[in-house]
């Protein structure tokens, strides 16, 4: 038996009520935390036992807990703490459930509907997506490792136990579950094939393969393998095939057979790829269709995301477009390394150069040319129009529009690569402000003294006002 009796207050802070589960590897009490007042379950490694290593046993027992704290999905049963007592025994605190796990639920049910079934093994779907995306392969997926307990709506909730933290079994477990046998780690009628030979080679696909003997079980009754002796069990998961479920419930839905059968093939490449192709197959023999379509794409997304490229390729950046400071693409954002890096570097041409400070002078100068047209046209509008008179032309001839701002860039004596243009923000706007032109307002003035400067910002009509002139907004 155990080393700890209820009673026992363990590493300062836990007090022992009841031994929970004992199997051969190792054994679950419930404890209360003192400070907190809070139930929990502790589990411990039993040392010396098997063919195990008792340092290796115990660094796995420990490396796998530090693995299930990752897991933040709702289905697994959360680890709090995990240490080593004064006896050099390691033990792991979790969350104590109320419920009770699917081997008891068989036994005292005998069958379930294929919907509840579906429903439980699907919840477990969501818990192995999420172990599986980290590299976690459960390699003891069992009955009795799903536990039903209720959810806050009162639902029932599925939590998958034991991530290869320790081999416990309950007690009142059949002794045929098998969870140890000689130096096999697994249950051996949920094991695959794959994992028989080698427990080390397995992956996600494994865990399919014990999911499929989970819904066999739940929905005929029997394991698709039965037999009086290990080899002889051995014999039949590696070898033969189990009976055809349709035979042994010919009243399942059509199709869900099918499913079942396909976890548990031989091969692990002619099984479900993963466990979101698993659950979108038993989407149609659900409770709530519309739900588990649902939990399925939320189990595709966990994967997906896991699954995705650590790096992404973006297209370099046009040529043609302005360059900014080193490494920034179109939205501000650091460039991949390989695009700005990649290649020699390229010096700013001169002749490119030359030109351009030529353009922008010729914009210059025309923007300069308008601004005073425009102004001046203001000024004789505003001198005919103080009768409150207008030629009937002129009224519906609209103002010309002005070219989109300009943005003048400070010239340097010499060509760098500083000289470049930086874009909008650290240009001036031509024609943003009217220059201080004083020639045209002085003759004005002499000709019409009487008229006061507010007069040349008068609209002489709705249509001509200088809001509407097509002046351009300020760009940010």
């Amino acid at each position: 038996m155990s080393s700890v009796r209820p009673g026992d207050v363990l590493a300062g802070k836990y007090r022992v009520e009841r031994v929970l589960g004992s199997g051969g590897m190792g054994y679950v009490v419930a404890a209360r935390h003192l400070q907190l007042d809070q139930l929990v379950a502790m589990k411990f490694l039993r040392r010396g036992q098997g063919s195990l290593d008792e340092t290796e046993a115990t660094g796995r027992f420990l490396r796998e807990a530090k693995a299930v704290v990752k897991l933040r999905d709702e289905h697994v049963a959360k680890v709090f703490d995990v240490g080593t007592l004064e006896t050099g025994d390691p033990y792991i605190v979790m969350e104590y459930l109320d419920g009770c796990d699917l081997s008891a639920l068989a036994k005292q049910r005998g069958t379930l509907p294929p919907a509840e079934a579906v429903d439980y093994v699907m919840q477990a779907c969501e818990a192995l997506a999420e172990a599986h995306s980290l590299g976690i392969v459960h390699r003891d997926v069992k009955l009795a490792n799903l536990f039903v307990t209720r959810g806050h709506a009162g639902t029932p909730l599925v939590k998958v136990l034991d991530f290869g933290i320790s081999k416990v079994n309950p007690f009142g477990e059949s002794e045929q579950e098998m969870t140890r046998t000689a130096s096999m780690l697994g249950s051996p009628r949920f094991m695959s094939p794959e994992q028989m030979r080698d427990p080390r080679a397995v992956d996600a696909r494994s865990d399919i393969w014990s999911l499929g003997v989970v819904l066999y079980r739940l929905a005929s009754g029997k394991p698709p393998f039965e037999a009086e002796t290990l080899g002889r069990l051995l014999t039949m998961v590696m070898h033969e095939a189990p009976d055809s479920l349709s035979v042994v419930r010919p009243d399942l839905p059509l199709g869900f057979a099918e499913t079942v059968e396909r976890c548990l093939e031989k091969e692990p490449e002619r099984r479900y790829a993963n466990v979101a192709e698993l659950a979108y197959a038993l989407v149609p023999f659900a409770t709530d269709v519309q739900r588990a379509r649902l939990v399925a794409d939320r189990i595709a997304q966990t994967l997906s995301v896991a699954q995705l490229p650590r790096t992404v390729e973006i297209p370099p950046a046009m040529p043609s477009r302005p360059s900014g400071p080193p490494g920034a693409n179109d939205t501000g954002t650091a460039a991949p390394w390989a695009g700005t890096q990649g290649g020699a570097k390229r010096e700013p041409s001169r002749s490119g150069m030359i030109w351009g400070a030529v353009a922008l002078a010729a914009m210059l100068v025309g923007a300069g040319v308008f601004a005073k047209i425009r102004h001046d046209r203001a000024v004789a509008a505003s001198a005919t129009s103080a009768p409150a008179k207008a030629l009937g032309g002129e009224a519906a001839e609209p103002a010309p529009v002005p070219p989109p701002p300009i943005v003048i860039p400070p010239v340097a004596t010499e060509p760098s690569a500083s000289s470049v243009p930086a874009g909008p923000a650290t240009g001036v706007v031509a024609g943003r402000e009217r220059p201080p032109v004083r020639g045209p307002l002085a003759s004005e003035e002499k000709r019409r003294p009487a008229a006061p400067p507010p007069v040349v910002r008068k609209p002489r009509a709705p249509a001509t006002s200088g809001k509407d002139e097509g002046i351009p907004a300020t760009r940010d």
